[in-house]
């Protein structure tokens, strides 16, 4: 292309301007999402900013759940039938992380008293908790609304969503959708989270830069 423009072949100088329109169209777009994803982010923060809430189950999912809803000004009561000292660890890590925001966390621990429903405007039930707990029985009874992690994060992130579920196979399914999704080329960035790797609740941090997440 080079010696076609010494030569002052007008073709190349053609080409040369589609590519360069191409790579200002591409950047725009990646500017347009990156704007999008900002606006979404602070609808996001007023969605959860004041509201009370209450997550059952404080393993891996409950964590990440708590975490991000600390961090867009929610009040969080993190619940779970283990002891204070089981949960020392957890705790402590939890604490290091959010920093300041681990104001906005607060634990119950050793059972499920059906008094923390008092003032709570939502109830984020974790994966294993069983939903005839009499805490969950007690909040559908109130009129409660519940929610989860998955759920929370599907009303989050801005890309297309392939959600992949089953008595077997989810895992290996899941890889390889994404590594097709991932060869195909049509997709800058995707994300294989959930059960695999990181919890889907924690993408919240990358999501603009994402594509296509399974």
């Amino acid at each position: 292309a080079a010696n076609a423009r010494d030569r002052g072949d007008p073709g190349a100088g053609r080409v040369d301007r589609r590519r360069t329109r191409v790579r200002i169209k591409m950047r725009m777009e990646t500017i347009l999402e990156e704007v999008d994803g900002m606006t979404a982010l602070v609808d996001l923060h007023a969605k959860w900013n004041g509201l009370t809430i209450l997550i059952v189950g404080a393993a891996r999912q409950g964590l990440a759940q708590a975490a991000y809803l600390a961090r867009k000004g929610a009040r969080v009561v993190l619940n779970d039938q283990r002891t204070e000292g089981e949960l020392a660890s957890a705790r402590a890590s939890q604490a290091e992380d959010l920093g300041s925001f681990s104001s906005r966390v607060s634990w119950a621990c050793g059972g499920h008293s059906l008094d923390l429903l008092a003032g709570v405007d939502l109830v984020c039930v974790s994966g294993g908790v069983p939903l005839d707990l009499p805490l969950i029985a007690e909040a559908i009874r109130l009129g409660l609304s519940l929610s989860n992690d998955s759920q929370i994060f599907l009303e989050a992130v801005p890309c297309p969503v392939v959600g992949i579920t089953g008595s077997a196979g989810k895992t290996t399914t899941t890889t390889l959708v994404g590594r097709i999704a991932e060869a195909s080329g049509r997709y800058r960035k995707v994300w294989v989270g959930g059960n695999i790797g990181l919890p889907l609740i924690n993408l919240e941090a990358v999501r603009m830069a994402i594509k296509l997440a399974l």
